[in-house]
């Protein structure tokens, strides 16, 4: 295994379009996937009322793994980022966030004909992760005939 350069943290964090967050629901650690921008130093994403939020809420201490893979078993590289959540109640810094996740999934799969419903429904919170910890890691190289 290697450790990654920051350069090669912040290009996952960029374009990779999956993303699992990990709250603590008491205590119990809870694991989902999401869709998510980074941006300016933080992530952001959307989410409606249910656990996730609810746990975050309570403990705003979360962990974010991003992942890319290869064809090859041994062809991974993932960014690990913990941070404390922050539910944006203003709507005016929540909206520029919003911007950001559209255009950042519209750019991934063209212009879309329709928005998908996750990312206009009112009834979503915006979540700003800001990063106490960033680090990242690569699978080593391989060479023929090892696993």
């Amino acid at each position: 295994m290697r450790e990654l350069t920051r350069s090669e943290i912040d290009d996952l964090l960029r374009t990779e379009r999956v993303g699992h967050v990990a709250v603590i629901d008491g205590d119990v650690p809870y694991v989902g996937p999401l869709s998510f921008v980074y941006t300016e130093g933080v992530i952001v994403f959307r989410t409606l009322e249910g656990r996730r939020l609810a746990a975050l809420r309570k403990n705003p201490v979360v962990s974010m793994s991003v992942t890319r893979t290869g064809p090859g078993a041994a062809d991974w590289r993932t960014a690990l980022v913990t941070g404390t959540a922050q539910v944006l109640g203003d709507r005016s810094e929540a909206s520029r966030y919003v911007a950001h996740i559209i255009a950042k999934y519209r750019a991934a799969y063209g212009v879309m004909e329709h928005m998908p419903d996750w990312m206009l429904d009112p009834r979503a919170h915006v979540v700003r992760i800001v990063p106490t910890e960033v680090t990242g890691r690569a699978a080593a190289e391989t060479k023929p005939g090892r696993f």
